[in-house]
């Protein structure tokens, strides 16, 4: 509607132009101006416009809009909705100023479109935009004949919830709200859709507390207040360091097949890490091949396994899945420079089980590490120990 005024409005003016009120020559109507190729990115949610570039983006709508390729919604003062893939949800705002060619574009709340997409206008598409334009005299239009449109990915990520100084306010606004009710809270009134309440096994009450591990106990609460949601750590908590919840890739696989933006994991932050026990071997020493056989093993005891060490300075970040086996009291990992592990080893004690992620430092800079964790058992005073999981390797920045 916006543009039939626009149109109705110069086409007036060439009118007058042409029987000479203003005296001034009357023109004959060129070509709309092909400005060939330009991508609109909206990783960050807008995409600004210069008034060459504005006209162009609007003789590009418009000629879709002609060819009845796109839906536009521009019942809005301040801007067209646009369903570009006509899927039944828009998925651009195009914001127009009072006479002026647009300025800006954001995504719709209701955006579909995952990543690229592209749009280019055909050779017929482009002749009837000319000859409507040249009915009103107006054919110097500029417009582009190809648009790239980059759409933020449905994967927003992880969400990280810094719960240290005992709680939290997020504001979730448009998509980012919809994503965060359908991923966390599993709101799906279709049922097409399922997040972590379902899937991490995430527990609450209609109170809105939530248990983050096994225990009877109720770790956060969680309160909503518009597009506002604050989570605060209870004084009944018993998880410490952190706690993530993830979403599988068969969830992932869901939401984008659905066309749903989502949250990758939650990840707790209840303390800061604990800083773990350390005995470490003299690094010019070798164990003697007695030790282990001293040592008291179960090869049938629960054990655990490394996720991919994250390299830091001189320094190795490692995380493990946690074991709730009966009887585990913790972990016990080891880093070498040998990869048999017979010399320069550094052994980290971890007390507790809920512990799933530990910091090894002052490491040989430019070394490459080898590390194995096991789990151990307590019978007395002495310890029975699981098997050693498969080695990993890292080079220490």
């Amino acid at each position: 509607m916006k543009r039939i005024k626009k149109l109705i409005i110069l086409s007036m003016l060439s009118f007058f132009m042409s029987v000479g009120v203003f005296g001034i020559k009357t023109y004959a109507a060129n070509d709309a101006i092909n400005k060939g190729t330009y991508t609109i990115d909206l990783t960050n949610d807008v995409h600004y416009l210069n008034a060459e570039d504005g006209e162009a983006i609007d003789g590009w709508l418009w000629a879709l809009d002609l060819a009845s390729r796109i839906t536009d919604n521009s019942d809005d003062d301040d801007f067209h909705a646009i369903d570009i893939d006509k899927d039944g949800s828009f998925d651009l705002k195009v914001y127009y100023p009072p006479y002026a060619y647009p300025d800006k574009i954001t995504v719709s709340d209701s955006y579909s479109i995952n990543g690229e997409y592209t749009i280019t206008l055909t050779d017929d598409e482009i002749q009837n935009f000319n000859n409507f334009l040249k009915e009103g005299s107006r054919g110097d239009h500029g417009f582009f004949k190809t648009v790239k449109i980059i759409f933020p990915s449905h994967n927003l990520g992880p969400l990280d919830i810094d719960l240290r100084s005992g709680s939290k306010t997020l504001s979730f606004e448009g998509y980012k709200g919809t994503a965060f009710t359908l991923t966390f809270l599993k709101l799906s009134t279709s049922g097409a859709l399922y997040g972590l309440a379902e899937e991490a096994q995430l527990k609450g009450n209609a109170d809105g507390t939530i248990y983050l591990d096994d225990n009877e106990t109720a770790d956060i609460k969680m309160e909503i207040s518009g597009t506002n949601v604050t989570f605060t750590k209870l004084s009944t908590c018993s998880v410490k360091g952190s706690k993530e919840f993830k979403l599988s890739e068969a969830a992932k696989d869901k939401f984008i097949e659905n066309k749903a933006k989502f949250y990758s994991s939650f990840n707790f932050i209840i303390s800061d890490p604990e800083a773990p026990s350390e005995q470490v071997s003299n690094s010019d020493s070798t164990i003697p091949a007695t030790a282990e056989k001293t040592e008291n093993i179960d090869k049938k005891q629960k054990n655990t396994s490394l996720n991919k060490p994250k390299a830091g300075k001189k320094s190795i970040k490692l995380s493990w899945k946690k074991v709730t086996a009966k009887g585990i009291k913790g972990y016990e990992i080891q880093c070498s420079t040998d990869k048999d592990f017979k010399k320069d080893i550094k052994t980290v004690n971890i007390k507790k089980t809920k512990t799933t992620s530990t910091k090894i430092k002052k490491l040989k800079s430019k070394k490459k590490y080898y590390v194995r964790i096991r789990t151990y058992k307590k019978s007395g005073s002495d310890k029975v120990y699981s098997n050693w999981s498969k080695v990993k390797s890292v080079k220490v920045k």
